[in-house]
């Protein structure tokens, strides 16, 4: 049997193992991925930095809100009850399969994405040169992936995914550039904390910066080097005290979260809120003072560990 055959089996086998494991008990795919990172198991009893207590939050709260606000789609209508309504891009509809999308009604340019998972954006820039039917697999494709199971981040799993278009968003001073600057602002008890800037974004890659809420450059004490250390001077955005403000607003109700801005010719746009996070670019200081920032006693417990759900 060909040496590929064999490594894909055992890879099928391995994610398997996983995901029996992580489906009875989250904490040992939680474990899992922490230890990768931090050398040592999560401390359940006495989490203390950032990323312990968000998974201790993921096991052991209700975090019924956060799926609904990590839904690309549903949060739509949480951030229109925050008064926020305007930071919005345009969404030009959604579906729960490729097939429905009538694509006549859609502009030119526009943006298609899944409502779960991270990553899943289709840019369509010229709608006349789209294949459809290569789109639309694509899409499908991407609906069956389930998340949540393999790395404890369980409020994914209560999402039942969809597809939406949304306004295509475009600095019009580099239009040659594919992504965007995001502006991500860290949120504990409905205070904002700190600016991660992430910039150059490529296919291969992308770099970090942090800023203090006025706009201080921080990155040589907080950012781990590293492939992703950029540490650049970033120009200041004019929406800065907007930003800050609905941050403000859209974390009030939780104890700790993430909220994702892009600043367009002077205009904010929303870009999504974040519960859980990629980890490994800070340092480990900076990590034990995040997780100083959430105090687990106003955590609404539930009375059994959450579980992934399987739709």
């Amino acid at each position: 049997m060909p040496k590929s055959i064999v490594n894909l089996i055992r890879q099928l086998y391995k994610n398997l193992i996983i995901y029996v494991l992580s489906k009875r008990d989250p904490r040992i795919s939680a474990n899992r991925s922490y230890s990768s990172k931090f050398g040592k198991k999560i401390d359940w009893n006495n989490p203390a930095d950032l990323i312990e207590k968000i998974y201790w939050l993921e096991i052991y709260s209700d975090t019924s809100l956060w799926s609904i606000c990590a839904d690309k789609f549903r949060m739509r209508q949480y951030v229109k009850s925050k008064g926020c309504g305007s930071l919005l891009p345009r969404n030009y509809g959604h579906w729960q399969k490729a097939e429905d999308i009538n694509y006549n009604i859609l502009p030119n340019e526009f943006v298609l994405k899944t409502t779960n998972g991270c990553g899943q954006v289709l840019i369509v820039k010229n709608k006349r040169k789209l294949n459809i039917k290569k789109t639309n697999a694509t899409l499908n494709k991407w609906m069956k992936i389930k998340y949540g199971f393999t790395d404890a981040q369980i409020h994914y799993s209560r999402i039942r995914p969809c597809i939406i278009a949304e306004e295509y968003l475009i600095d019009k001073t580099n239009p040659e550039q594919s992504y965007l600057t995001d502006f991500k602002v860290w949120c504990f008890h409905g205070k904002p904390e700190f600016i991660l800037v992430v910039y150059d974004r490529t296919n291969s890659g992308y770099k970090l910066s942090t800023y203090d809420l006025k706009w201080n450059n921080t990155s040589n004490k907080t950012l781990k080097r590293g492939i992703h250390y950029g540490g650049d001077p970033i120009r200041q955005p004019a929406t800065l005290k907007e930003m800050i403000k609905y941050a403000s607003l859209l974390s009030e109700d939780f104890l700790e979260v993430r909220v994702d801005f892009y600043e367009i010719d002077g205009k904010l746009y929303l870009g999504e809120l974040t519960f859980s996070t990629g980890y490994g670019y800070y340092t480990d200081d900076y990590y034990k003072y995040l997780g100083s920032k959430i105090n687990l006693n106003k955590a609404k417990q539930v009375k059994n560990i959450n579980k992934p759900v399987w739709h």
